[in-house]
């Protein structure tokens, strides 16, 4: 087993990245549990997260058996970039709901 690509002091950030997108990603499944709850079935509510939390895994499953593409190296720009395309995906869900 080879040592990380990614330098010791390199890490903080990419850390305070992942643990900032997850935490994100958390507070949204909680508010749109709360939220479907109150507006539909509260059973809703659960498959709603169920299926999310399916989603979840299936892209952890994909980075898995995902190779050379999710090596390491290249954790901190894939980060970034999706951390962004998520940032954007919510502002313009926010925008066309208004």
């Amino acid at each position: 087993m080879s040592a990380p690509a990614i330098p010791a002091a390199g890490r903080a950030p990419l850390y305070a990245g992942l643990f900032l997108t997850t935490a994100a990603t958390l507070v949204v499944e909680i508010l749109d549990a709360r939220l479907l709850s109150v507006l539909t079935w509260y059973h809703l509510s659960f498959f709603v997260v169920s299926l999310a939390m399916l989603g979840l895994a299936a892209g952890a499953l994909r980075v898995f058996l995902g190779g050379e593409r999710y090596a390491p190296a290249r954790a901190p720009a894939g980060l970034a970039r999706h951390a962004l395309a998520f940032a954007a995906a919510r502002s313009a869900r926010r925008a066309l709901r208004r």
